[in-house]
C-alpha cells in the first residue's frame, strides 16, 4: 500500500492506495487532524486526539478503525 498527500499538506492525513496507485482504500490520519479537516464532525477519545490514529475506508464510512499507530490503522489492508 502507498500513502499520498495533497501538495503542501502539513497534517498527518494521507490518502491510502494500492501499490499501483489506481485503487483508493480511504484516508488515514490522527483524529485531531481529521477533525480539523472536517472529515469527522465529532469524536470522543480517552487519549489525546493527537495520539489516536483513524482509518476511514472509502466504501464503508461506518467501519472506521481507531488505533495507536498509522500502521495498526491500516493493518486490515495488508495482503
Amino acid at each position: 500500500m502507498r500513502f499520498f498527500k495533497k501538495k503542501g499538506e502539513t497534517s498527518t492525513i494521507r490518502m491510502v492506495k494500492n501499490d499501483a496507485g489506481d485503487r483508493d482504500y480511504g484516508l488515514v490520519g490522527t483524529v485531531a487532524d481529521l477533525l480539523a479537516a472536517k472529515v469527522f464532525d465529532f469524536c470522543e477519545c480517552e487519549k489525546p486526539k493527537e495520539q489516536v490514529w483513524a482509518f476511514v475506508p472509502v466504501d464503508k464510512i461506518n467501519m472506521v478503525c481507531f488505533t495507536d499507530t498509522r500502521a495498526e490503522a491500516c493493518f486490515a489492508l495488508e495482503d
